[in-house]
Order: structure tokens, then C-alpha cells, then sequence
């Protein structure tokens, strides 16, 4: 069974900020353990989610925030980027019967 544990926000809403698969955990005021954890959602380049628990009705929910691009998504991006105005310079030349 899964354990929790994380930063309280509020009386119903814990940030989770551990997930432990372990029985061999103490008993702590801090800890919650739950039959299961949810699966993480697809987020775009750019953003991550967080995992939210509520203590008094035993769900989770997440809110997409910001995150900074690492190195590999930031050259991924250019090279989209760089790929969009090929393709758009091209369509010009085309449509202008140049190429």
C-alpha cells in the first residue's frame, strides 16, 4: 500500500511531495497511506504537474504549473521553431513560383 506524505496547504489539501511503497515506514502524523496513487497526466513542454491530496476525503487531483525547459527541450523547441520558418519560406517561394 502506498505512503504519502507532503506539505500541507490547507486543512484538506496536502502537496505530495513523497510517495513510498514500503512497509517498513514509522507511524508519523505526516504520512497517509492509500490504496493507490493516481497516474500522472501528459503535460505539454513547458509545464508539470503537481499532485494534490485531500486528508479528509481521500482523493488526489493535480494543477499544471510552470517549469523550466531543460537543455534537450530547449534545442527541441528551436529546432520546431527553425523547421516552422523553413517550411513557411518554401510555401513563399513556391506560391511565388520561384522554386
Amino acid at each position: 500500500m502506498p505512503i504519502i506524505s507532503g506539505e500541507q496547504i490547507a486543512p484538506d489539501k496536502i502537496r505530495v511531495r513523497s510517495i513510498t511503497y514500503t512497509t517498513n515506514i514509522p507511524p508519523n502524523d505526516n504520512w497517509h497511506s492509500v490504496p493507490s496513487v493516481p497516474e500522472w497526466p501528459e503535460v505539454e513542454i513547458g509545464k508539470r504537474p503537481e499532485m494534490y491530496f485531500n486528508p479528509q476525503t481521500k482523493e488526489f487531483s493535480f494543477e499544471i504549473v510552470d517549469a523550466p525547459l531543460t537543455p534537450e527541450q530547449e534545442k527541441d523547441l528551436e529546432i520546431q521553431r527553425l523547421n516552422q520558418l523553413l517550411e513557411d519560406a518554401t510555401s513563399l517561394l513556391m506560391e511565388h513560383e520561384v522554386l
